[in-house]
């Protein structure tokens, strides 16, 4: 969370101590019945759901108690997800579909959150239903483009609802997990190579063969230690798409579309963040 964010949180939280001045001391709102949900709940969905959300992505405020103080807070950010006032005080988790390593892996705490809605999904969820395959709070789904193509593949995950992206996985836990999915999926068949694309490309105009490597979505620098030993090349002159060539462990470069006898680059995957769904 940048310094500016922090500040604006901070005069956010001044402001409304101001308008509520007399009354800023809340109490715990007692549970109501579903039928007499408050007008100042309308964009949240409670749910039981994992709070285990890593600290930086969590901001308190002990001195906000009431679910009707922590909303107004959280209203005020584009990035605050969801919150929370178990514990006797309000807590924000702001995080946005780039945040990578929002959730701790190994742990299982629940609490009963209040979930941003978002547009076309169900409420109380940040990914649409058709994604599985949960590790540590981000959920995957493989695509096909007809075309074949890195760049309808991104489009196919740029389209998706929620906190979607083409998949960045960042380290090699994440590549070799996304790798294990594929496998199990498409195992080879009639001798072709089934590939896949990430969602990794290389700036235009960099110096060949590994300047200029990014995350596309979130611009991110891809870490070296993911490719494989000789990537990337710049094979062919044409080679600017991240990718996973079945023949190979680690990361090659690709270009924006391959389809021939032997080899065959089937899809992509799409990622998308979900810290607090219980699986």
């Amino acid at each position: 969370m940048s310094n500016y964010n922090k500040l604006a949180i901070g005069l956010a939280v001044l402001a409304l101590s101001l308008i509520a001045a007399a009354d800023w001391a809340d109490q715990p709102d007692s549970d109501k019945p579903a039928s007499d949900k408050p007008a100042y709940l309308k964009n949240y969905h409670p749910v039981f759901g994992r709070d285990c959300i890593e600290s930086k992505y969590v901001f308190r405020f002990v001195f906000i108690k009431s679910r009707k103080r922590c909303a107004a807070v959280c209203n005020l950010f584009k990035t605050c997800q969801a919150f929370t006032t178990m514990g006797g005080h309000c807590r924000l988790f702001l995080f946005d579909k780039c945040s990578k390593n929002v959730r701790k892996c190994s742990c299982n705490r629940v609490a009963k959150l209040y979930v941003r809605r978002q547009p076309g999904l169900r409420p109380g969820t940040l990914c649409p239903a058709d994604f599985h395959h949960d590790r540590c709070g981000v959920k995957y789904k493989f695509v096909r483009t007809r075309s074949h193509r890195w760049d309808s593949a991104l489009a196919s995950c740029n389209a998706e609802r929620g906190l979607t992206i083409m998949a960045e996985p960042i380290d090699r836990a994440k590549y070799f997990y996304l790798a294990g999915l594929h496998d199990r999926w498409f195992r080879r068949r009639r001798g072709q190579h089934f590939s896949f694309f990430l969602g990794g490309s290389q700036d235009p105009g960099s110096r060949e063969p590994a300047g200029g490597w990014f995350w596309h979505t979130c611009r991110i620098p891809i870490d070296p230690n993911l490719w494989q030993k000789g990537q990337p090349d710049n094979a062919g002159k044409s080679e600017n798409y991240a990718c996973r060539w079945n023949t190979i462990p680690l990361m090659n470069d690709c270009p924006i579309s391959l389809r021939n006898k032997h080899d065959y680059i089937d899809g992509a995957f799409c990622e998308c963040l979900s810290p607090f769904d219980i699986e």
